[in-house]
């Protein structure tokens, strides 16, 4: 828990996700990393695992990572994003950088 706290407030610049608010919680007891199958009972840890949930409750992107693997912060905002354009736009979000999503939010709002 405190390791994603203090990403959460360390500057975009320096590695973290700056000034975003979002929910953090701990799973001290493996409830959760049990109910979403990312618990890995025999080293008793939990693997890095992104879970993209909408405002239904809906499971929308799952993202599972080897404990060694690196994590993008950037392709994180680029997926929650396109799961913002989705819902507000109901066509396919495109797959290349966010600016071609800011480019593609852009047309279809004009």
């Amino acid at each position: 828990m405190y390791a994603h706290l203090a990403w959460a407030i360390t500057p975009r610049k320096q590695g973290g996700l700056g000034e975003l608010n979002i929910p953090i919680l701990s799973d001290k007891n493996h409830n959760i990393s049990k109910l979403y199958g990312v618990l890995d009972a025999k080293e008793g840890i939990s693997q890095k695992a992104l879970f993209v949930i909408d405002k239904k409750q809906l499971i929308r992107y799952i993202m599972i990572n080897e404990i060694c693997t690196a994590r993008s912060v950037d392709e994180t905002l680029r997926i929650v994003e396109g799961c913002k354009f989705v819902d507000e736009f109901g066509a396919t979000c495109p797959a290349g950088p966010r600016d071609k999503l800011n480019d593609e939010m852009n047309y279809f709002s004009a």
